[in-house]
């Protein structure tokens, strides 16, 4: 099917037009909500009924909310089938439990970091100075979300990479 894209659409694909598109966080935002629900579920048949639920909120949305990739081939928009949404949703849901499992280790290492960095301020006269384009203590929303963002980018142990994105520390 042909289409274009609707404000409350899923834009399946990598890159940050996709990521940054409002279809997209509302779906983030819905799965973040859900994670829990879908990490306990006890049956692949639950998590698929939790799967099916979120599909059906998108879809409830007006206009309706639709998974839909773009063919450069053909250079046209199309939709997903259900059951490829369903995956995407499945897929969404490990990802984002992946993602905030890495949120608190990278919190409870900005606490060990904020120690050193006090430690080292007392031993070196002048490391002020050296230090003062860097923040200390918990990382900022924003720090926390380019830091992700880098990560899911340049992938894990490309830190120069992702030090360029998150430039506050």
């Amino acid at each position: 099917m042909n289409t274009s894209p609707q404000k409350n659409d899923v834009l399946l694909g990598r890159g940050t037009p996709n990521y940054i598109f409002n279809g997209n966080i509302h779906f983030r935002n819905i799965i973040k909500e859900n994670v829990d629900s879908f990490s306990s579920a006890k049956s692949n048949i639950e998590k698929k009924m939790i799967s099916k639920d979120v599909l059906q909120r998108l879809k409830n949305q007006c206009p309706p909310g639709r998974f839909i990739r773009y063919d450069s081939k053909d250079n046209v928009w199309i939709e997903a089938t259900n059951e490829e949404s369903e995956l995407k949703i499945a897929q969404a849901f490990r990802n984002m439990k992946r993602n905030l499992s890495t949120l608190s280790d990278v919190t409870a290492n900005v606490d060990k970091n904020m120690m050193n960095a006090k430690m080292l301020e007392r031993k070196h006269i002048g490391a002020e100075d050296d230090m003062s384009n860097y923040n200390f203590g918990r990382w900022s929303a924003k720090e926390i979300k380019l830091f992700l963002l880098g990560l899911r980018t340049f992938g894990k142990g490309q830190w120069k990479e992702i030090g360029q994105l998150v430039t506050t520390r």
